[in-house]
């Protein structure tokens, strides 16, 4: 079994259906933040790639739902062009309340634009909901720039 499929819990029948859940979403353009704001990811967007195998990722809410229980894996980078402010650090919402900050890396460029990405591995119940979201020094700019401004995630396994 690969590990990004389970059979999905709580079927009747004696054949479970294989569950896969992997996603990729960006901006649709460029997005001004200021305070902790919500990040506008879509899985539609002008990306290197676009995917949503099982159509768990929601465009109007920005917001990926579990299907099932399982572990999940997220990794987010986003673009800054304001080389004034920075990006102080990325959080991940479950349910509409903060729960994890991602782990950060962080990269300036010469002209002072900013890189910064996390990665994290999340324990979800079927029908929780993550959102992402940034934490600005203040008023910045994030970039839809497809190549640096990105948001995955797919099903590890279930639980």
């Amino acid at each position: 079994m690969a590990l990004t499929q389970i059979r999905q819990s709580g079927i009747a029948t004696g054949v479970l259906p294989i569950v896969k859940s992997a996603f990729s979403a960006g901006l649709a353009s460029d997005q001004a933040i200021s305070g902790t704001t919500k990040i506008n990811f879509v899985a539609n967007a002008t990306l290197f790639q676009n995917f949503d195998l099982n159509s768990d990722f929601d465009n109007t809410a920005n917001k990926f739902t579990a299907p099932v229980a399982g572990i999940y894996i997220f990794q987010v980078t986003l673009y800054d062009v304001t080389s004034s402010q920075q990006v102080y650090g990325i959080q991940m919402f479950v349910n509409n309340g903060r729960k994890q900050n991602l782990v950060m890396t962080k990269a300036n460029s010469p002209s002072n634009e900013s890189y910064s990405g996390g990665t994290t591995v999340w324990k979800a119940d079927v029908g929780d909901y993550i959102q992402m979201y940034a934490v600005p020094s203040g008023d910045l700019t994030i970039s839809a720039n497809q190549f640096h401004t990105y948001w995955f995630g797919y099903l590890l396994g279930g639980v």
